[in-house]
């Protein structure tokens, strides 16, 4: 579950922008896995202490010989001094060398009923040399069981207790012991009674340090008097090493400590109230993007396009020329009106003529009137103001769009020419779709164009007066139906049939093929059509979630973190519960 927690509290940490518990800063004081791990070799019990508490002259006194000097002057304890037992020098050699490389002593003794217990002497937590405290700090991620010691003098001094909140993060309170030593000063003073008051002042000030619901046990002891007072318990209670089975118990109580402590930072985030935060600004920034973007570009700007006649001509000029290309003899007639078709077209505004060349043209020349035409204001523009406007209203906007800051001049325009490319990529597609349908013709349609031209052509001058003359009565001699048919007036009134016969064919075409286009583009205006790749109303609303992708996407993480929050937390509370 820690491994859960932890990664939960990363994403909480990387997701809000606030502050990784101390519990993970890669110094902290705290046990790390090794620590926690079940089946270890040996576990370390350690003396946590100020400057002349009396650390050294308790650890002598608990082993009952001199391993460490004593100081009362100078830097003091500057080493890791290690009480073991032979057979886990190496071990703790090992451990010793990759935490504290250089700064440690190890002295090994033979008593076989403390083979598992390491008994360390640290320097001072409040030494003025760096050093000495980081010496301190990396072997307190391996102690599981740390004997933190006070003198009378300094028991209430906050630097040592905030020290100990720290540590009380990663570790179980019940797994420290408390001493608070020199006690033979003030009972020389004061009396056993002053004493008494004295270990449950201090005892009341670390529940309320570590937010106990009972005061802890506080064993009064005096270095130099290993036989009075507490001491004799506390060294009977230290020579008894623990079983596998305590330590594993005490393992646990840290690793239950440590996802307490993480699921008590979880608990201060408020990510319940952070994602309500998070679904105001996400609705507020739909309102507005709607409002001040999205209502100028599908009621006003999308119509326009598709309405736009110089689009609509060049649409159907495009498709025409396609279909009249499969027609014989009505694409001759339609490269002779080429030329005047081109001169119509120069008699367009220009703002149309250059939306008969390229849709990025056509779209960019319509984008311009996205909001008042009195305003000048692009789409860029209104992007910008938008997305300023939501930063001014909420602090998390400027989060959540961190990389993508739209209330800034180049991502604004960076938006506004996405917003082009799909719209051209969109009046593109159109095209080929309109042409594809429009350019599918089978056999009965060859049949068709053929008959409707080459058998004009051959039907109306020729065969039909020569098949009506040989069917009348009295007709002459076939010959000079012949020559009647080929003579020069009557094949010139049949070519001014015939020109009106192709001219009325190729109207009929244009303006099948036009009603054609103006049907496609009237079912693509719709914001109904089933297609987004095609409907241009589509492509703004899907731009418009790609814009609000950030704040949709931050939205849904905060939903997981919360959900994650909630199952961890049952999990913590049915484990201290078990």
């Amino acid at each position: 579950m820690i491994q859960e927690y932890r990664q939960l509290v990363e994403e909480i940490a990387q997701e809000t922008g606030v502050e990784k518990p101390n519990l993970l800063d890669e110094g902290a004081p705290v046990l790390e896995a090794s620590a926690l791990r079940q089946g270890e070799a040996m576990y370390l019990v350690g003396l946590i202490g100020g400057k002349d508490v009396g650390k050294s002259s308790l650890v002598n006194a608990l082993v009952g010989q001199e391993i460490t000097a004593r100081t009362s002057y100078g830097p003091g304890t500057e080493i890791v001094i290690a009480y073991a037992h032979e057979g886990q020098a190496d071990a703790l050699k090992e451990l010793l060398e990759r935490e504290v490389k250089g700064q440690y002593r190890i002295v090994t003794h033979r008593i076989k009923q403390l083979y598992r217990q390491v008994l360390l002497d640290l320097p001072d937590i409040d030494s003025h040399y760096v050093q000495h405290i980081e010496v301190t700090r990396r072997m307190l991620r391996h102690m599981l069981f740390p004997i933190w010691l006070q003198s009378v003098e300094k028991y209430a001094d906050r630097r040592p207790r905030e020290l100990l909140a720290r540590v009380s993060e990663g570790n179980a309170p019940r797994n420290f012991v408390f001493c608070l030593n020199k006690v033979d000063q003030v009972i020389a003073r004061e009396g056993e009674a002053a004493v008494r008051e004295l270990g449950e002042d201090y005892a009341q000030r670390i529940a309320q340090q570590l937010k106990l619901e009972e005061r802890p046990r506080v064993w009064l002891i005096s270095a130099t008097h290993p036989e009075a007072y507490d001491l004799p318990g506390l060294r009977k209670m230290l020579g008894d090493q623990k079983s596998e089975e305590a330590v594993g118990i005490s393992q646990r109580w840290a690793e239950q400590r440590q996802g307490a402590s993480l699921a008590e930072w979880v608990e201060r985030q408020n990510l319940s109230q952070k994602l309500g935060a998070l679904a105001r600004v996400e609705s507020a920034a739909e309102e507005e993007l709607a409002a001040r973007v999205g209502v100028g570009l599908i009621d006003g700007v999308l119509p326009s396009i598709l309405d736009d006649p110089a689009y609509r001509l060049s649409l159907g000029d495009e498709l025409m020329q396609e279909r009249v290309g499969r027609w014989p003899v009505v694409n001759v007639l339609h490269v002779l009106v080429g030329p005047v078709q081109t001169m119509l077209r120069l008699r367009l505004p220009v703002e149309q003529q250059r939306g008969l060349r390229r849709a990025d043209d056509l779209v960019a020349t319509h984008l311009r009137e996205v909001d008042r035409p009195d305003s000048g204001r692009s789409v860029a523009g209104l992007v910008q103001a938008t997305f300023a406007f939501l930063q001014q209203s909420s602090p998390l906007v400027s989060r959540v769009y961190e990389g993508r800051k739209l209330w800034e001049p180049a991502e604004a325009e960076h938006a506004e020419a996405d917003l082009k490319r799909r719209l051209a990529a969109t009046i593109e597609r159109q095209r080929s779709v309109i042409r594809s349908r429009l350019s599918s013709g089978g056999a009965i349609g060859a049949m068709v164009r053929i008959v409707l031209t080459i058998g004009a052509l051959l039907w109306f001058p020729f065969a039909q007066p020569i098949l009506q003359a040989w069917m009348e009565p009295g007709h002459g001699s076939f010959a000079f139906l012949v020559v009647q048919v080929l003579g020069v007036s009557y094949l010139l009134k049949n070519v001014a049939f015939l020109a009106v016969y192709l001219a009325v064919l190729w109207l009929i075409l244009k303006w099948d093929t036009q009603r054609r286009v103006d049907r496609w583009l009237g079912r693509w205006q719709s914001s109904d059509s089933l297609d987004p790749t095609l409907n241009l109303a589509g492509q703004v609303a899907e731009w418009s979630e790609e814009i609000l992708s950030p704040i949709r996407r931050s939205r849904a993480k905060m939903e997981e973190l919360v959900r994650r929050a909630g199952e961890l937390r049952q999990g913590v509370e049915t484990s201290q519960a078990a």
